[in-house]
Parts: structure tokens; sequence; C-alpha cells
């Protein structure tokens, strides 16, 4: 049995951003984080666990407040 990915909310991420003032162009400048990595996030598409966590060091926000993530079984 496999375990995929379902759905990737990064609500939290962006909503803690608002909270801190900060916005995805100044993470990019400031961080060295491709705009592209946000767009993706909006989209709901996967990035690394590199960036998830560099996120989470930056926001000094723990990555369960930043990203949840649902999976399904297949097979």
């Amino acid at each position: 049995m496999a375990l995929v990915v379902k759905s990737i909310d990064y609500s939290g991420l962006f909503q803690t951003m608002r909270e801190k003032g900060l916005t995805s162009y100044r993470l990019s400048k400031d961080w060295d984080i491709p705009q592209k990595t946000f767009y993706n996030m909006r989209q709901g598409k996967t990035v690394t666990i590199e960036t998830i966590f560099k996120l989470s060091f930056i926001l000094d926000t723990p990555v369960d407040q930043l990203v949840r993530m649902e999976f399904m079984r297949l097979g």
C-alpha cells in the first residue's frame, strides 16, 4: 500500500506572513527564496522540505502551524 499527498494547505504560512508584516517579495529578496516557490505554494503544489524548514526558521513558527498535508492510500 502506498501513501500519496491528497492536498497541501499553506494557509498557515500566508497567515503568519501577514501577521508578521512580511511579503513573499521581501522573503524572496532577503532570504533567497524564489518567487516561483511562493506561486507554487499558492497553487497548492509541493515544495522542498528545505524550503518549509527555512520558512519555519525565518518566521519563528513551527512547521505544523505553517503547512498541513492530507494523505490518501493507494492500493
